[in-house]
């Protein structure tokens, strides 16, 4: 949010790369800084570049979770339960799954944001987290949780018992709720690490390959984001420090994107 900081970096052929002591155990992709004249999806404008650095991260991890469950074959599910539906990273994620024939995608959220989750469309479902034993455990599916909250996925493992055929954890936007706990029934929930499967992918598909495919799905999502997403500016420390409060209390509705500066 500064115009100006210090770093230690190492140029690379892009851009440069984050090396402070404070930063040296993240992943290299973590730590990267990509020059716009170098970087395929960049898009200028300053819609385009606050919807960006609003969405893009989330959205790279969302695609990359798709992709990883596409890859394993949905782990012989056809449904996905994906927990904090309203979350950018789990809209970023169904938009991808809604797009493949065949896959029901199933949301939890809260009932604050029922409405507005089950109006992006890109859900087949959308159920509030006190009706999760409502969902039908017929047939094998699959959870994606985005809320990291312990009773919630406690929940989801003892309603889908041995039909839930993989358990990801991603995020914490939950970030107030008890932690998840050993020994829930079903299959025991595994971290997904984007970087693993960005790896996987550039050897599959090649660099070009891999990058033609971010390109693409990146750019139409970030489109697709100005029929929901509404940006809004705040300029000062006062009025960032007031966003971040808010941002980090949950009271931030999911439709809304800030931007913030430390900069009058």
């Amino acid at each position: 949010m500064a115009r100006y900081v210090d770093m230690t970096v190492t140029p690379t052929t892009d851009g440069l790369r984050d090396e402070g002591p404070h930063r040296a155990a993240h992943a290299p992709v973590y730590r990267a800084y990509t020059a716009t004249t170098r970087d395929t999806l960049y898009q200028a404008g300053t819609d385009a570049e606050d919807r960006h650095a609003l969405l893009r991260g989330l959205f790279l991890t969302g695609w990359l979770a798709e992709d990883y469950f596409a890859d394993n074959d949905w782990f012989g599910a056809r449904r996905v339960l994906v927990l904090s539906a309203s979350s950018k990273t789990a809209i970023g994620f169904a938009h991808c799954a809604d797009a493949r024939a065949g896959i029901e995608v199933i949301g939890v959220t809260s009932p604050r944001n029922h409405a507005f989750t089950h109006a992006l469309g890109c859900y087949d479902e959308v159920v509030t987290y006190d009706d999760v034993a409502a969902i039908p455990r017929s047939a094998p599916i699959v959870a994606i949780d985005m809320a990291g909250s312990g009773p919630v996925l406690a929940s989801v493992h003892s309603h889908c018992g041995d039909q839930l055929r993989h358990s990801m954890a991603i995020g914490r936007s939950h970030h107030a709720a008890p932690a998840r706990v050993s020994g829930m029934p079903g299959p025991k929930p595994e971290f997904f690490f984007a970087p693993t499967q960005v790896r996987k992918r550039v050897q599959d598909w090649g660099p070009r390959g891999y990058q033609e495919r971010v390109v693409t799905a990146l750019n139409g999502f970030v489109a697709w984001s100005a029929s929901w997403l509404h940006v809004q500016h705040a300029s000062g420390a006062a009025a960032a420090t007031a966003t971040w409060a808010e941002v980090h209390a949950g009271r931030v509705a999911p439709d809304i994107g800030h931007m913030a500066s430390l900069w009058d």
